[in-house]
Order: C-alpha cells, then structure tokens, then sequence
C-alpha cells in the first residue's frame, strides 16, 4: 500500500441513501479526490434503516454518510444505531437539495482535515 507520497491507509465508508447508485458515484468522486491520501472503500449502502445495525456491526466504517431525504427522526435513529456500536465512527448527514458536487465537496473538506482525528458528532 506504499505510494510515492507514502503509506495511504484505508477508508471504509457505509452510506444511508434510498439512491444507492448516487451513493456509489459520491464515493467514488471521494476515492478520486484522496487517492493521494487514502483508499477510499464503499463498503456498503444501506437503502433501509434496518440495515445500517448489521453493516456498522459487520464492517467497522470509518464514516457513516446519510442522505437528505431522511426525515429528523429517522436521521435520529441512524446516528444512535451507529454510535452504539461503533463510537468513534465519523458521521456525516448531506445537506437536502445538495447537487452531486457540492455534497463531494464538502465530504472532501471534512475528509481532508485528517479524518483519523476528526471526531464523532
């Protein structure tokens, strides 16, 4: 996992989108972007609430990335569900009516402080 600008640690990212293809495509942008820093990994999508128990459990992400079109509550739930099970996960809700772009955009800001020490919200 050496590069020329050294070691590149690995990123898992688990998603909550009901649009699982924009999920992929939001991740993939990411993996792009910090290729230089990280191996960004889409280790899953969850479409449904339900699931996001089993993939933080199963898979330890380093970030949890919900879609605007959770209500509060629900949004709610998802950040218990995961932070009963993985305290230190970075947790990071997109902003509603956000293109494509601005939500890579601001994954990328947050990502590019050094994730390691960012801490769960």
């Amino acid at each position: 996992m050496s590069t020329s600008t050294g070691y590149r640690r690995p990123y898992k990212i688990v998603t909550v989108s009901k649009h699982p293809e924009k999920a992929t495509m939001m991740v993939r942008r990411l993996a792009e972007n910090l290729s230089d820093r990280y191996i960004v990994i889409h280790a899953a999508n969850c479409e449904r609430i339900d699931e996001v128990k089993f993939r933080v459990r199963d898979l330890q992400p380093d970030m949890l990335v919900w879609s605007s079109s959770w209500t509060p509550d629900q949004v709610e739930l998802i950040r218990s569900i995961t932070k009963q099970l993985k305290a230190d996960v970075d947790m990071c809700g997109l902003p509603e009516d956000s293109p494509s772009q601005k939500s890579v955009d601001l994954l990328l800001l947050r990502m590019k402080k050094d994730p390691v020490l960012v801490t769960a919200q």
